[in-house]
């Protein structure tokens, strides 16, 4: 592993960060089975101020990539852009924020280590912390070191920190994948047919570069869908493992198994010991549209058999615009790092 950490030209100005570019040409994710670039860009927000910080890893939702924070909609205000205002109104905490770059082919990594995709994991929790620590001056107890995410990115954080020595000491997930037969499987039932077209990499590939087929209704389904499978299978043979019997709809027993192995509520009630160690901040919708209100209620149960600590929120809204949750779980992050 190689890296670099060099100036950002970009539309974004602070008072309080310089933008950099902390380039990693992972060991990882060389060779890895999709073809995608082993060298990764992560943009970072770095304090102007002199010192030694805390830092904030911000893992995206599925079909988002770090870099893509940066980008303003209309008459919106960019994530950066707010971290930069309320660091100023000294309502978050003052951090190195490092927004990971994880993109696949297909969509996304869900951040793990996975046959049919790639080591994210260990891109993240070992490659991408060691090039934080060399090229920045960061504070060195775990505690000091947090994982965020929403959707996507709110089950990596979960992952994350679920796992013996993680270098995260504290977890932020809003909305996180989780319950999958509640979650997932709707969307193997909704595009069952168009998935039968696809029955491995290449036949996807060959799809994506139809239009007709990325501007259809249900594209986003179909990807979340390929992607889940890549992620979660235990396959590398670039054939598709689906977890449903695609023309009966009967869920396949054992791959759906191996599937739940790597669900939030299989893995962190394995690691609730682990999880005594870490602050957790928990927050959903309730009117999620993936339904993700249900596993996250399940995992709030989990913590509170075990006694682990956490911050626990629900509020009146879906899955989509998250920005703002972000923000109320920065807030709760001054507090645990005063």
């Amino acid at each position: 592993m190689s890296t670099a950490l060099k100036s950002l030209a970009i539309a974004f100005r602070s008072p309080d960060f310089n933008t950099f570019n902390l380039i990693v040409k992972s060991k990882a994710l060389k060779n890895n089975p999709l073809g995608d670039d082993a060298t990764r860009c992560n943009y970072v927000l770095k304090p102007k101020a002199k010192g030694q910080f805390p830092v904030v890893f911000h893992l995206s939702g599925y079909f988002g990539n770090g870099v893509q924070s940066f980008n303003s909609k209309t008459l919106e205000i960019s994530f950066p852009d707010l971290i930069s205002q309320e660091t100023a109104n000294n309502k978050i905490p003052l951090a190195h924020h490092i927004f990971v770059d994880a993109m696949t082919a297909f969509g996304g990594s869900q951040f793990i280590n996975s046959k049919a995709c790639g080591d994210y994991s260990d891109y993240v929790s070992q490659e991408l912390v060691s090039a934080v620590e060399v090229h920045l001056p960061t504070l060195s107890d775990a505690k000091t070191f947090c994982v965020m995410g929403a959707s996507s990115g709110g089950y990596g954080a979960l992952y994350h920190v679920a796992q013996q020595k993680s270098p995260f000491g504290v977890a932020i997930a809003i909305a996180p994948d989780s319950a999958f037969e509640i979650s997932l499987l709707a969307d193997y039932y909704k595009v069952s047919e168009a998935l039968k077209e696809i029955p491995d990499v290449k036949a996807l590939q060959k799809k994506l570069k139809d239009s007709k087929f990325r501007d259809s209704k249900n594209f986003f389904p179909i990807m979340n869908a390929v992607a889940m499978a890549l992620c979660y299978s235990d396959t590398s043979n670039g054939k598709i493992n689906y977890p449903i019997d695609l023309h009966t709809g009967e869920i396949k027993r054992n791959e759906f198994a191996s599937w739940k192995k790597k669900d939030p509520l299989f893995f962190l009630e394995k690691a609730h010991k682990q999880l005594k160690k870490v602050s957790l901040y928990l927050d959903v919708g309730r009117f999620d549209e993936f339904h993700l209100q249900f596993g996250a209620r399940r995992i709030h149960n989990i913590l509170n058999k075990h006694k682990i600590k956490h911050q626990y929120s629900e509020f009146d809204g879906g899955h989509f615009r998250a920005i703002h949750r972000k923000i109320e779980a920065l807030h709760w992050l001054k507090r645990i790092w005063s």
